[in-house]
């Protein structure tokens, strides 16, 4: 992971993938995380956006999921292939 201050705002992205993997059924996921905006820390009214890509995809199953965050509030996109 890796963060940035700017001021008023603090920036953390995640650098790689990450996996889950159930004991029960040795499913793993893999998932990688979008961009976290932590906004207006110094004014009292702070708010997390989220920006970018997060994917998930299980091997075993052939399943792929993408959401894409676009900032600027709580709009975003997703497939499921």
């Amino acid at each position: 992971m890796a963060g940035k201050f700017y001021g008023n705002n603090f920036e953390f992205k995640f650098i790689g993938p990450t996996s889950l993997r159930f004991k029960t059924s040795e499913e793993v996921i893999e998932y990688n995380r979008p961009h976290l905006l932590v906004r207006n820390i110094m004014t009292n009214n702070p708010f997390v956006e989220l920006t970018g890509e997060l994917r998930f995809k299980n091997e075993k199953l052939k399943i792929k999921a993408e959401v894409v965050f676009k900032g600027e509030g709580t709009a975003f996109t997703g497939n499921i292939y």
